[in-house]
């Protein structure tokens, strides 16, 4: 009875953890369904993961927005991708160098990198600078690994300029005034008055008879 309780036990337990990876598969595969791609800091596209870095604002109106493209499930090498941008954008520098237009093949305008990136390479960054300030909203972005671009959103330039934090001078009130004091005022020493001799009169000389 303990031999066959035994073996009775271990195939629940075995038949328990092949149910319990079936679940664990089944509840990846339907969180895969359930999340398609959205905007936000990173998406996968084709097997290729783009990350938004970040944007750094500059004191000279410009503004320096970083992305990293890493494979994660591709099967072909990538060709090129494409981050959409406003027509009226002004790109003054980007690294690696990339080329501002229309792409005909995703039909995105905007910046393209077309630096080949296998499926077996380490991830890469993609830094480029624009005149002004933006805000940051959903941005168009587009792969192309094999014949068919796929395109999605990620964070990225929006067309709205970001006004310029004013900064308030505070104000200085004047300093009070510390109050000099004044001399006092000599008072003249009035000196004694000079006394008036007085003439002692002679006898009169008698007259001789």
């Amino acid at each position: 009875m303990n031999k066959i309780a035994s073996s009775g036990w271990k195939a629940f337990r075995n038949g328990m953890g092949f149910l319990g990876l079936i679940s664990l598969g089944l509840s990846i595969w339907l969180q895969g369904m359930a999340h398609p791609a959205m905007a936000g800091t990173s998406v996968v596209l084709n097997g290729y993961q783009v990350t938004f870095l970040g944007v750094i604002e500059h004191p000279d109106q410009t503004s320096t927005w970083s992305y990293e493209v890493q494979p994660v499930s591709a099967s072909k090498d990538l060709s090129h991708w494409v981050l959409a941008l406003c027509t009226g954008s002004q790109v003054l520098s980007s690294d690696p160098r990339g080329e501002v237009g229309l792409d005909p093949t995703t039909g995105t305008w905007g910046i393209k990198w077309e630096q080949p990136l296998r499926t077996m390479d380490e991830p890469r960054r993609y830094v480029f600078t624009l005149n002004g300030w933006f805000e940051v909203g959903n941005t168009q972005v587009a792969v192309k690994a094999g014949r068919d671009p796929v395109r999605g959103e990620i964070d990225g330039p929006s067309c709205v300029p970001r006004a310029p934090t004013a900064t308030s001078t505070p104000s200085v009130e004047p300093p009070t005034p510390t109050p000099t004091a004044s001399a006092p005022t000599p008072t003249p020493s009035v000196e004694p008055p000079v006394p008036t001799p007085t003439t002692i009169a002679d006898p009169p000389v008698p007259t001789p008879t």
